[in-house]
């Protein structure tokens, strides 16, 4: 799952998932993420980008570079 977990963030829109193994049942736990929000995907970040785009995450700070 972890190499899968990038993708499942943007499918069900989150900020962050974390998969855990418990056995034969499959369930969910909702909670809010920590962090600062990114001004420009709205994704909850533990650490801004800093610098020039010290308001956004690194993934959105590498696009606002190459732009």
């Amino acid at each position: 799952f972890e190499t899968h977990r990038l993708t499942l963030e943007e499918l069900c829109i989150v900020s962050r998932i974390a998969v855990e193994s418990g056995g034969a049942e499959l369930g969910a736990r909702i909670e809010a993420a920590g962090g600062r929000r990114c001004a420009r995907c709205w994704k909850w970040v533990d650490e801004p980008a800093g610098g020039r785009h010290a308001d956004v995450c690194a993934r959105c700070a590498a696009i606002l570079e190459a732009a």
